[in-house]
């Protein structure tokens, strides 16, 4: 769960990435703007396409890259884009997962005045 939606639930009152420390952490933002997403989708998507494949409002983002028959190409390769954008995504998310997991754990089980 994002930090935004964690907001929304009052789960916590801190929307920022703990990843980047943007201000807002949200399924955009984990899956595009994050640095560590950004990073693997520039080695995904060619260099002339990756401006226009991150201004896409997220919606027509999803939507785009998840048909057949999105425009955007990789290098050569016989993986189709579906594959690959779907594997890149998993890629994040996992990667995401681990970090906020972890400090997850760390931040519920160490008071940093009292120690543990």
């Amino acid at each position: 769960m994002t930090n935004a939606k964690r907001i929304s639930r009052h789960f916590t009152n801190d929307s920022r990435c703990p990843l980047c420390n943007a201000q807002v952490e949200d399924v955009d933002h984990v899956l595009r703007f994050c640095p560590t997403a950004h990073s693997v989708w520039s080695g995904v998507i060619k260099g002339d396409r990756i401006h226009e494949f991150m201004q896409l409002d997220f919606k027509t983002w999803i939507v785009l890259n998840l048909s057949s028959h999105s425009g955007y190409r990789t290098w050569r390769t016989k993986i189709s884009y579906l594959v690959l954008f779907c594997g890149s995504c998993g890629v994040i998310v996992t990667l995401w997962f681990s970090v906020t997991h972890w400090i997850g754990i760390h931040h519920l089980w160490i008071d940093p005045v009292r120690g543990l």
